[in-house]
């Protein structure tokens, strides 16, 4: 004669793995999120009163541990190094794609390009920026320009690739 025990579906050991498994990657994501929530707070909590529109326009006191605006400069600096690095960037990685894809699709110089787009994506941008700032920014004293530099060489290579993967759809 048949129980309700016998017609209950029985566990499985991968179900019960399965399920020990799944509540172990809870916990550890409540473990992970709850500092960061404190953190997040912490940061919110404190710096909110000292954000106004004087702080992002503004320059920064000159007198240390003086407390006031701001970080206008900062902001006006890294808009205009990203626009010039892009604007040399993007029309060179652009035009280098439509190369590779449409005039050199086997030849030896379109395989060197290629590389040489693989590799510079590999390159840590502090090695890129040590590398403009000997050869450029020492040379020429153009320290936001070589910024602008160095930054165009990093986007350059994510530019051919993407813009070529783009080509071949």
């Amino acid at each position: 004669m048949l129980t309700a025990a016998d017609l209950a579906p029985r566990r499985s050991r991968r179900t019960v793995t399965n399920t020990a498994m799944t509540v172990l990657m809870a916990l550890s994501v409540a473990a992970i999120l709850v500092p960061l929530a404190a953190v997040l707070y912490t940061v919110v909590s404190k710096g909110a009163s000292q954000l106004s529109p004087d702080f992002l326009t503004k320059d920064i006191p000159i007198v240390t541990r003086q407390k006031g605006p701001g970080i206008g400069p900062a902001i006006i600096g890294t808009v205009l190094i990203t626009t010039v690095a892009a604007v040399m960037a993007v029309p060179v990685g652009i035009l280098a794609a439509i190369y590779l894809n449409e005039y050199s699709a086997g030849s030896h110089f379109g395989k060197i390009v290629r590389f040489m787009a693989t590799v510079m994506t590999g390159v840590p941008s502090v090695v890129m920026g040590l590398f403009v700032y000997i050869t450029y920014t020492l040379r020429y004293k153009q320290n936001a320009f070589g910024g602008s530099l160095a930054l165009a060489f990093l986007m350059l290579p994510i530019i051919i690739r993407s813009t070529e993967e783009m080509l071949k759809l």
